[in-house]
């Protein structure tokens, strides 16, 4: 059965997606999009089976979000969510802040393991554990006997600064 995926950005309204899950019985197979307000929600008792989808904030040649502009108050998700999210327990898949800049996985998954999340959870949150949240990774996510496959072939370690892709 399909699993349920919902966009909650406010502390009050994961913990109601959380609710209608629990009712509904689809505890184990639910997916938050961009949970702005997730540290609240896992201080108070998180869902541990639940899985997140982080759109990490960071923009290449554009202006990004730092704290320099203390008049800002739009709330956003922080690149430490990532991090906080997978010690919690949950499911984590990463994404950029844009669907137009998806050559920039790589860059995505360096900044949460910069700003503390493990490099295979990172790796994990642009491959094997994204296919599983969107309900694929039968098909792709990892390498493996029967499955479709892109892949690289990198100069280095692939979140290593000066990695190049060779093929």
């Amino acid at each position: 059965s399909l699993g349920l995926r919902f966009d909650a950005f406010e502390a009050q309204d994961i913990r109601r997606a959380r609710m209608f899950a629990e009712e509904s019985g689809a505890t184990n197979r639910v997916v938050c999009e961009n949970p702005i307000e997730l540290g609240p929600v896992l201080r108070s008792g998180g869902d541990k089976n639940a899985g997140v989808v982080l759109r990490v904030p960071v923009l290449l040649g554009a202006n990004n979000s730092g704290g320099e502009n203390r008049l800002d108050n739009t709330k956003r998700i922080t690149p430490e969510t990532a991090g906080m999210a997978e010690s919690a327990g949950l499911r984590v898949a990463l994404a950029p802040a844009r669907d137009q800049y998806l050559q920039d996985m790589l860059l995505v998954a360096g900044v949460a393991v910069r700003h503390g999340m493990s490099v295979d959870g990172a790796l994990a949150g642009i491959t094997s554990t994204a296919a599983e949240l969107l309900g694929v990774d039968d098909r792709v996510g990892s390498l493996a006997v029967g499955k479709d496959a892109d892949f690289l072939i990198l100069s280095g370690e692939p979140l290593a600064v000066g990695t190049l892709v060779e093929q």
